[in-house]
């Protein structure tokens, strides 16, 4: 009875992909939802032991990896691809570099589609565009004006509208931003402090501003979503918070041990808004985050970690490591380094991490450092071969790792 009990929370868990709050709690410290298993935070807290890093292997977690080249031209290519969002079988790629900064669509097997949003002085075209986000309220795509405007346009990338100008004295620039209702905004500023402030629309005026920064000069992976509740989490904190209605609460916490530190770290106002001089000071410091997300089972972050090299914190590729969390196991693996000697994650605005696989992406020229061709079906093991052999410049590839 137990092992058919047991059976049928592995098959639910598999199957289910649901992004809606719990409404009641199983055995064991199982969540079911509609049919659906997953898992919560223990204690609301994360055990993490630096001193000892974990050789493990990609198949301990991912069964398989499958290759989406993405569609490459002259009139196409991407200069820096900044956040990708999968949305109704479609990829919108923001291309941050300062010669597009638009949206690129590609279709799920990496066909390009169209483009959103345009350079100009005319109307719907803007001088500059840091952050992008499908508004789950309008249906519409939204892109961010750091200095206070927002431009939305449909999904086949006609232009709708231009909002007003947001900012003000006391919130003087705008780097990231999502909806939490049709009305109330969140936006965070990474030269505010305090950086977090939720904006009715409608109203037009600041509801509350909350969340000290101690980064202001060094970006930070804001925002992510998780069973329809957004959260956000800070690079000089370990702890995670939740995004409600009113207010944000703290949702979890990293707990590093003897090398937790407090926010602000003697971080002073000088120090956090002098680029040079917030790095050397961070040389000290035995973590910070990159980025994080969290699904049905695993909490999964990239962490920047002090190496006995480390020359700048900014040289990031040479210093991150993984955090894997394991929320049925209440376990938690730092890898430094995978048996494959390969990585899985790039640095992006947000981490794109479902019940089913991990969306990541690299550079056509780094293929071999993001795949372990082992996991590959024949079909992309084709694919894979085909890339690796191909000599000329293309665009970047996404990369999904599907969960055991």
């Amino acid at each position: 009875m137990k092992l058919r009990h047991l059976l049928f929370i592995l098959i639910v868990w598999c199957s289910c992909n649901r992004q809606t709050p719990p409404n009641h709690t199983l055995n064991a410290g199982v969540i079911m939802e509609d049919s659906c298993a997953y898992y919560p935070i223990k204690n609301n807290r994360i055990p993490v032991n630096l001193d000892h890093p974990q050789k493990v292997s990609l198949f301990d977690y991912f069964k398989h990896i499958e290759l989406i080249p993405l569609e490459t031209n002259d009139t196409i290519l991407i200069g820096r691809l900044e956040k990708i969002i999968e949305h109704q079988n479609r990829y919108y790629i923001f291309d941050g570099h300062r010669t597009q900064l638009c949206v690129k669509v590609f279709d799920e097997s990496g066909k390009f589609s169209h483009k959103i949003g345009k350079k100009g002085q005319g109307p719907g075209e803007y001088s500059y565009i840091e952050d992008v986000f499908i508004n789950p309220f309008t249906g519409n795509i939204e892109l961010l004006q750091p200095f206070g405007r927002i431009y939305t346009y449909d999904l086949s990338g006609k232009y709708v509208m231009t909002s007003h100008t947001i900012t003000n004295d006391t919130l003087r620039a705008i780097n990231r931003f999502i909806a939490i209702s049709e009305n109330i905004f969140v936006f965070f500023s990474f030269g505010n402090s305090p950086s977090i402030t939720y904006y009715n629309m409608a109203a037009k005026r600041i509801l509350f501003q909350a969340y000290e920064n101690h980064s202001v000069t060094m970006p930070v992976t804001a925002f992510f979503n998780y069973h329809g509740q957004w959260y956000f989490h800070g690079r000089f904190d370990n702890m995670v918070y939740e995004l409600g209605p009113t207010s944000l609460t703290e949702s979890y916490r990293w707990d590093f041990g003897k090398y937790n530190y407090e926010a602000n770290h003697g971080f002073t106002a000088e120090i956090r808004n002098d680029s040079k001089a917030l790095a050397e000071a961070a040389l000290i410091l035995p973590y910070w985050m990159i980025m994080q997300g969290q699904n049905n089972r695993y909490v999964m972050a990239q962490i920047s970690v002090k190496y006995e090299n480390r020359v700048h914190p900014l040289q990031q590729d040479s210093e991150r490591a993984y955090l894997i969390y394991d929320k049925s196991k209440d376990e938690c693996k730092f890898i430094k380094q995978f048996t494959e000697l390969v990585e899985f994650l790039r640095i992006t605005s947000v981490m794109n991490l479902t019940n089913e696989y991990l969306l990541s992406f690299c550079e056509h020229g780094e293929l071999a450092k993001f795949v372990n061709a082992d996991m590959l079906d024949e079909n992309n093991r084709k694919k894979y071969n085909d890339l690796i052999n191909e000599k000329t410049e293309m665009n970047p590839i996404l990369i999904k790792y599907y969960f055991k």
